[in-house]
């Protein structure tokens, strides 16, 4: 690829208009795909999404908006294919890597840090390197955190008959 294209795994932050980048997300983006299917070692039944990509004039990236999945499984207790269903509103920021090229001043990241820990105390932040974000690795963390540690006929979002839902036999003493 060469190194000014944007594609969605390395996404050029300062051509990112005042107004955001939109981005509609479906289960025909096959390198979105193949990260999460890659990430998670599940199948991607449906995706569907909308994302506004926004920078400020301090470099803070937000992506939000819907995204609804929908992730082909096993059970992790009965061993029966499963499917997870979510639909959840994605609100992630990202920061320029404070090590990473074209960073700001001491001065300017020291007021940025100070405003960011009174505005975001309670919210994780990611970074970005080099003045690019990868929008595969932003989807990628939104499902993961999204998803429940175990994946199970019982979990949250799982379709299906869940009282049937044994070790099997093999696994009994």
């Amino acid at each position: 690829m060469a190194r000014g294209k944007d594609s969605l795994d390395s996404f050029n932050v300062s051509r990112i208009p005042p107004h955001g980048v939109s981005l509609r997300l479906h289960k025909e983006t096959p390198a979105l795909v193949k990260v999460l299917e890659e990430m998670h070692c599940y199948s991607v039944e449906a995706l569907d999404g909308q994302l506004l990509v926004c920078k400020d004039d301090r470099g803070e990236v937000s992506v939000t908006g819907p995204l609804s999945i929908t992730l082909g499984a096993v059970c992790a207790r009965c061993g029966r294919e499963i499917i997870w269903k979510n639909t959840a509103e994605v609100d992630l920021i990202y920061l320029p890597d404070p090590g990473g090229k074209g960073m700001k001043n001491e001065k300017q990241l020291e007021r940025i840090k100070q405003e960011l820990e009174l505005e975001y105390e309670s919210m994780d932040i990611g970074h970005y390197q080099n003045g690019r974000i990868s929008i595969l690795d932003v989807i990628g963390e939104h499902v993961f955190m999204e998803l429940p540690s175990v994946l199970r006929c019982d979990s949250e979002g799982v379709e299906g008959d869940s009282e049937h839902c044994v070790l099997p036999d093999e696994f009994l003493p």
